[in-house]
């Protein structure tokens, strides 16, 4: 999702939809903290109403491709710390 369609519906948490043996459509709500299931039919559309929504406003996979490759190109790595850096920690601690 670019990040210039701002906050959705479905920020916050991550939604699976499940399609059970029954034939019923369920919810999985996954957060930080908790997960939940969600069975009630109409919770669980109005859930999947905002994951179309979302697919509608999410960049194709091929411009999806092209921002990340520029992305990348901005991108290095950063440097593991060296030896000096924990002996100067160690100095610290020691005052």
């Amino acid at each position: 999702m670019p990040f210039t369609a701002g906050e959705h519906a479905e920020t916050g948490s991550s939604l699976t939809l499940f399609t059970v043996p029954h034939g019923a459509l369920v919810a999985y709500d996954e957060s930080s903290q908790s997960g939940t299931i969600i069975e009630d039919q109409e919770t669980v559309a109005r859930r999947r109403e905002n994951c179309d929504l979302l697919r509608a406003m999410a960049l194709s996979p091929r411009d999806s491709e092209a921002m990340i490759r520029a992305v990348m190109k901005d991108w290095s790595a950063c440097q593991a710390p060296g030896p000096e850096c924990c002996y100067v920690a160690q100095e610290q601690l020691q005052q």
